[in-house]
C-alpha cells in the first residue's frame, strides 16, 4: 500500500514544482524603468521638441549593457518612440559613459551600467490634436556575472497632462 502512496506524492510534486520554479523566473525584473519631462513641467505640450528623462533603477548584482554595447555578443539597450503613438524622436539617446568590465557569460569586456542610470531622449508631437500618450519602447538585456535574462522589451507611457505608466 506504501508504493501507490509514493507514487502519488512523486507525481504531485512533479506536477506542482516546475510550474512554481518558471513562474518565478519568468517574472525577475531586476531593472525598473521610469519616465520624466525634463525641465519646465508647466504648461502644455505644443508643436515644440519636448526633453525626457529616462531612469533605470538596475537591482544589486545585475547590469544593463549599454546602447554602446558592441554587437559581438549580449543585447544592446535600444530606446525607439512608437511611431503609431503620434510622436517622433529627435535625435539619439544621450546616455552616461558605460563602465567596462570583463563579462564572463560572453567572454568578452563589456559596457555596462549598475545601480541606476540616467538617459536623456528629446522627442516632438507629429500630431497635437490627437492627445495620444508618448509610447517609448526601451529593449534590453539584464545579466548577472553568472547568467543572463533574455531580452525584452518595456513599454513606458507619458500623456499631455503628465500621467505616466507602464501597463
Amino acid at each position: 500500500m506504501q508504493l501507490p502512496r509514493r507514487v502519488c506524492l512523486i507525481s504531485l510534486f512533479l506536477l506542482v514544482v516546475p510550474p512554481l520554479a518558471t513562474a518565478g523566473a519568468q517574472a525577475e525584473r531586476p531593472i525598473r524603468w521610469t519616465l520624466e519631462r525634463a525641465g519646465e513641467q508647466a504648461g502644455s505640450v505644443g508643436k515644440d521638441s519636448v526633453p525626457f528623462r529616462l531612469d533605470a533603477q538596475i537591482d544589486k548584482n545585475w547590469y544593463l549593457y549599454a546602447p554602446s554595447q558592441p554587437a559581438a555578443g549580449p543585447y544592446a539597450m535600444e530606446v525607439k518612440v512608437d511611431p503609431a503613438s503620434g510622436w517622433l524622436m529627435l535625435g539619439d539617446l544621450k546616455a552616461p559613459r558605460p563602465r567596462r568590465l570583463p563579462d564572463r557569460n560572453f567572454g568578452i569586456i563589456s559596457e555596462v551600467f549598475r545601480g541606476s542610470s540616467e538617459f536623456a531622449l528629446t522627442v516632438q508631437p507629429v500630431s497635437v490634436e490627437t492627445g495620444s500618450p508618448l509610447a517609448v519602447l526601451v529593449r534590453y538585456q539584464a545579466c548577472t556575472s553568472t547568467y543572463c535574462l533574455p531580452p525584452r522589451t518595456d513599454t513606458l507611457y507619458w500623456a499631455a497632462d503628465g500621467v505616466q505608466g507602464a501597463p
